[in-house]
């Protein structure tokens, strides 16, 4: 066994902000129909990244590396929880035979289910995510004795409501990732009451959802790893999962500082439209294609990445507004742009024209450079059409307040 003090070595420095600190404990691995009796040690970091260590006292085959038929079952040395992972692969397997043959074989999975024993998912009243980059500052009060924090944002969404929060430790944590300790952290929780005679697979589902939502506004991956299930105060079930992430940062399309109760005022008034557009024309997918631009390494790339959504975006929207799909397809992205300003008509006439067709689509895509443009030049076409696209988009949901453009970070009415 690696032991407690292995992981705060690895942790060094964020160790203590772990949202699942060192547990440990035996069981069984399962694998190409073959028992084998194991250790296992299990932490996730505050950035979301699991550390899952198993130990084997024995000959291990090392074909098991990569091996995606293995799953797990197990209980912790303390006795309080149970531990089942469906579906697990092995990255790394290192030996010992400094008294017999042990190994130590690091392991990745997709889900893991801690559970408390003795419990049954039926308590279950409300679940807890914890949200990964998500920050912003509260628009409602935390009364904790005779302290007061400003850290919560409570909104109204299919009739449940759902509180934000930021987590205790979320200031310190920021400054791990401003000295670039870490580049991404679980900063916020999000959580949704079970109704009676519903099951946690539908506030998953909202869960997820709100999650898609909250990446467009943040132009960053804002997903919940961690999943906890709760009966009143008491921890009944930890779900963790891997899921999509992205670097921290902060430049955001909607906050609830520089745009007052923002976050607050499009979660209660454009999430239903959200939602609805999304199941028609799959607006995770934007989100996705957006994600990716923003990320990009290089200005080409994310000039790439542009206009790989707007033509995602403008195709599928004006197919959702009942133009015929062979014929939309067979028009130019300057083209789409000229067809959706007829139904938004906000559109300047000088972003209209072929500039993002012509200095920028078709060189990429035909010789894969954009030799016209001088990087200053790039930078302009870039800021300016990524401000239109989330202006764009801000109508798609209903929204017509304040955003913060992309060009000067100043906000912006719609």
């Amino acid at each position: 066994m690696f032991g407690e003090q292995y992981f705060r070595d690895r942790l060094f420095g964020i160790y203590e902000f772990s949202p699942i600190s060192y547990l440990s404990g035996t069981g069984e691995l399962l694998y190409d129909n073959t028992v084998m009796p194991i250790q296992w040690e299990f932490v996730v970091a505050i950035t979301g990244e699991q550390l899952l260590a198993l130990h084997y006292d024995g000959f291990v085959d090392p074909n098991i590396i990569g091996n995606p038929a293995l799953s797990l079952n197990g209980s912790s040395n303390c006795g309080t929880w149970d531990i089942t992972i469906p579906s697990m692969q092995v990255f790394d397997i290192s030996m010992s035979s400094s008294i017999g043959v042990s190994n130590s074989i690091k392991c990745y999975a997709r889900e893991i289910f801690i559970r408390q024993r003795g419990t049954s998912q039926n308590q279950v009243d409300h679940i807890e995510g914890l949200i990964r980059n998500f920050d912003f500052l509260g628009s409602d009060v935390t009364q904790e004795g005779s302290r007061r924090t400003l850290d919560q944002i409570n909104v109204t969404i299919l009739n449940k409501e759902i509180r934000f929060r930021t987590i205790q430790e979320s200031d310190l944590i920021k400054e791990q990732i401003k000295s670039k300790r870490i580049d991404r952290a679980l900063l916020s929780t999000m959580t949704i009451p079970l109704a009676p005679n519903e099951t946690s697979e539908n506030l998953y589902s909202l869960q997820s959802s709100i999650c898609w939502f909250l990446s467009l506004l943040n132009i960053n991956a804002c997903m919940c790893p961690i999943v906890r299930h709760w009966a009143g105060s008491e921890l009944q079930q930890i779900h963790v999962r891997d899921l999509i992430s992205s670097p921290y940062h902060r430049n955001v399309i909607i906050d609830n500082h520089e745009v007052r109760h923002g976050i607050r005022n499009i979660l209660n008034n454009c999430y239903d439209e959200f939602a609805r557009v999304d199941s028609v024309i799959d607006m995770r997918l934007f989100v996705s294609n957006l994600l990716g631009m923003y990320e990009g390494k290089f200005l080409e790339h994310k000039l790439v990445g542009l206009v790989l959504s707007y033509e995602f975006l403008l195709t599928r929207y004006l197919v959702y507004l009942g133009h015929n799909l062979q014929e939309v397809t067979n028009l130019s992205i300057q083209d789409k742009l000229r067809r959706l300003n007829n139904s938004m008509r906000f559109i300047s006439s000088r972003l209209l024209g072929d500039n993002l067709r012509e200095q920028v689509r078709n060189p990429i895509f035909h010789t894969g450079e954009i030799s016209m443009l001088n990087v200053d030049e790039k930078i302009s076409i870039y800021k300016e059409y990524l401000d239109l696209l989330i202006q764009i988009v801000l109508r798609i949901v209903g929204y017509n307040d304040g955003y913060i453009s992309p060009i000067d970070y100043r906000v912006r009415p719609i």
